[in-house]
């Protein structure tokens, strides 16, 4: 199960996205995406289990494919750097292999969990246009999921660093108004 004793709350993994979307305007662009993660670690010590009528610490691994769908509010600036929010919707499906283990006693569980729901989808990024539909993005995102497929106390967040290369079609170097 790994070595779980170096963080609080979960490490990360690498996972891949594809989108695709419309630029309705400079400064607005509509977006569905497809991302995948990669194997997730989550950790949280004396989580009390409805299901067991005790206490247990948690060691999760866990994994998501969702469909988003966005809106963009874009500032372009500099004439080829732009910069973003994004707010939306995320529909995911997760899987969590569990190993639940006792501080002062013998009994582990383990157990895998399947969960589905929709979450808010956030997000800010910034890109840079390198040639006339070449375009780079860097972007932080978090989608809130259910408690229920980490076991932990509150509903969280599967949060996201994505490096994007887009190309464009159709697309024209952005031009500052006169």
């Amino acid at each position: 199960w790994g070595d779980y004793d170096l963080y609080d709350q979960g490490d990360g993994d690498y996972g891949w996205s594809a989108h695709f979307g419309w630029r309705a305007h400079r400064y607005f662009a509509i977006e569905a995406s497809y991302v995948a993660t990669g194997s997730i670690g989550w950790d949280e010590d004396l989580v009390y289990m409805p299901d067991f009528d005790d206490f247990y610490n948690n060691r999760v691994r866990f994994s998501a494919e969702v469909a988003e769908v966005s809106a963009l509010g874009i500032l372009p600036f500099l004439e080829t750097w732009e910069i973003y929010l994004r707010l939306g919707a995320g529909f995911w499906d997760g899987r969590s292999e569990q190993l639940l283990d006792q501080s002062f006693g013998p009994a582990v569980v383990t157990r895998s969990v399947d969960d589905s729901g929709t979450g808010i989808l956030y997000g800010v990024g910034a890109g840079v246009t390198l040639a006339e539909s070449w375009h780079l993005r860097l972007e932080v995102q978090s989608l809130g999921i259910d408690r229920e497929v980490l076991n932990a106390r509150d509903d969280t967040s599967l949060d996201s660093l994505l490096f994007e290369v887009q190309y464009r079609f159709g697309a024209r170097r952005p031009v500052a108004p006169e």
